[in-house]
């Protein structure tokens, strides 16, 4: 199978192809030194009792099936000074209904009578919030234990303004659950990654806290209010500097939603998600750019050579080089996002994901996403 020719039986495309896959093995394995080894050294340490008053902000539409486990599980927090404020943004089902049910002194209900769409609905609810520090999730999220808040608000020192937390998928055993579980893992591997050596690039919203004048400072979402998307990429994006941004990677500090279950709705998702990239600053852009077509050039520069280079014995040893690596910067940090599970399928699921997100980034030049929901 393995095979090592002479130089002189050596082809110049041959040589090309072998080069091309040396600097795509090399330009991943400076990425890994430089954001990932250091990432996975990091540790957040769990903190006890925390007093600073904080407002929660939910966007939701439709939401009736998810709504009140989210609600459930932040009236149970052990957490003092806090508010919960859902702004139903034009629901056709009894979402606005069944929050009426549990408004009171902790929940404030809002009816988004603004431009329709996530974006509107979270501004209106910021600038009701009565605190300075906001934390987001979405409708169909709940908090994985009950020191949620006082594990995301612990960012916030007088420097930081901006605090990301990971939003975890649940667990099912379907081969589209492995592969978002598995796409929500290695993508927080890069933005905590980046934000950790000072090139914070994005956030998620379904686990973001940030202060409200920070919001107000950027103009809030008036930079991007034209795309469906970047409530919380675009927003950590163009408010984040080297030095205001923190990052939870705790277990306590994490959200969990159920993963979509259909190709479809996944594929539609990531649509949406890829889009706001192209508003990215342009250095995140092309780091980026760089990270994810060196990721796919390696891995259909190593099918080739295997199949059909005199070097195929090389190429089989960098490839299992390459697999060692990322088990043994990955799997500390896997174990903090509780996705452990998935290392042992790293060498189906990375090309799996990069394939698949190649196709349907490639995919959003010729089909725009329409709706936030």
């Amino acid at each position: 199978m393995f095979s090592v020719q002479q130089p002189s039986e050596i082809s110049i495309f041959e040589a090309l192809l072998l080069f091309g896959f040396l600097l795509m093995f090399v330009v991943q394995l400076y990425f890994y030194v430089r954001y990932f080894l250091p990432l996975a050294k990091f540790k957040n340490e769990s903190v006890g009792e925390n007093h600073k008053a904080v407002s929660i902000v939910i966007a939701a539409r439709n939401e009736e099936k998810t709504i009140l486990k989210l609600i459930d599980h932040l009236l149970t927090q052990k957490y003092i000074d806090f508010e919960i404020i859902v702004v139903n943004d034009y629901s056709t089902d009894d979402t606005l209904k069944m929050l009426r049910d549990f408004e009171g002194s902790k929940l404030k209900v809002i009816n988004n009578d603004g431009k329709p769409g996530k974006k509107s609905a979270i501004s209106r609810g910021i600038f009701e919030a009565k605190h300075e520090l906001l934390l987001f999730t979405d409708a169909d999220c709940w908090p994985n234990s009950e020191n949620w808040i006082a594990e995301m608000t612990s960012g916030f020192t007088n420097d930081i303004e901006i605090v990301l937390g990971f939003g975890a998928f649940e667990k099912t055993t379907t081969l589209l659950n492995k592969l978002t579980r598995f796409e929500g893992f290695i993508s927080a591997l890069q933005y905590f990654g980046f934000a950790h050596a000072g090139k914070v690039y994005m956030g998620v919203g379904r686990n973001l806290a940030y202060r409200k004048s920070t919001f107000l400072k950027v103009d809030g979402f008036s930079a991007h209010e034209n795309i469906l998307s970047g409530d919380d990429d675009l927003l950590v994006n163009k408010a984040s500097t080297s030095s205001n941004v923190a990052i939870q990677l705790h277990a306590n500090a994490q959200t969990v939603t159920k993963g979509e279950t259909s190709w479809e709705r996944f594929i539609y998702q990531k649509r949406r998600q890829l889009t706001a990239g192209a508003y990215y600053k342009q250095s995140d852009k092309i780091r980026l750019a760089v990270f994810g077509a060196t990721s796919f050039l390696y891995y259909m520069l190593f099918g080739i050579l295997l199949l059909k280079s005199p070097f195929s014995l090389l190429i089989f040893v960098i490839f299992v080089t390459k697999q060692a690596l990322e088990y043994l910067l990955f799997r500390g940090v896997a174990k903090r996002l509780k996705v452990q599970d998935l290392m042992p399928l790293l060498v189906v699921l990375e090309p799996l994901y990069i394939f698949s997100i190649t196709a349907i980034g490639i995919s959003t030049w010729f089909w725009k996403v329409k709706e936030w929901k």
